[in-house]
């Protein structure tokens, strides 16, 4: 108990507080998961050199390896590999790591990247699609809208409406 309140005084806390023996089983069960999933992160390393990698560097790691792969469609299974491990555990160390699910963090990086798009540059819709991994401009434009509210098109017009002054007449 002692080297655990040395290490971590919340989870010393927390395990001086359980009052029965199931409570006390769980919270211990609970604080060796949490240091497993410390200990593994200490040992995630750089797919180049094999070093271990702080998590802030895995961080950006798992971030530049999303954008860089961003126009062919990243996916779990080619994180893993990035990274040597299996999806389950990518999976798992993603969302401890970046706090949010894998699926999520891709969809959010392509709405982002195409609003900047369809606001920045003059590119056709089709050519925003293929620089975001998606198979077609039909395709991309029913992912923008449910997740914009709004085709690529509309929103498009409505920024254009919005930055140009209004004519009175």
């Amino acid at each position: 108990m002692e080297r655990i309140r040395h290490h971590s005084p919340d989870w010393a806390a927390r395990l001086a507080q359980a009052k029965t023996k199931p409570e006390l089983q769980e919270l211990v069960s609970s604080f060796l998961h949490d240091l497993r999933l410390v200990e593994k992160l200490a040992v995630v390393s750089d797919p180049a050199t094999r070093e271990p990698l702080p998590s802030s560097e895995l961080v950006e790691a798992i971030h530049r390896f999303l954008i860089e792969n961003l126009p062919c469609g990243p996916t779990l299974k080619g994180l893993a590999k990035f990274l040597g491990y299996s999806e389950k555990y990518c999976s798992d160390l993603f969302q401890s790591i970046m706090g949010e699910q894998f699926s999520r963090c891709v969809r959010r990086l392509r709405v982002e990247r195409a609003t900047q798009l369809l606001l920045e540059t003059e590119s056709p819709q089709i050519r925003i699609a293929e620089r975001l991994g998606f198979s077609d401009q039909f395709t991309f434009s029913h992912f923008f809208k449910r997740a914009v509210g709004c085709s690529p098109q509309h929103f498009r017009l409505r920024a254009r409406n919005a930055r140009s002054p209004r004519r009175n007449g």
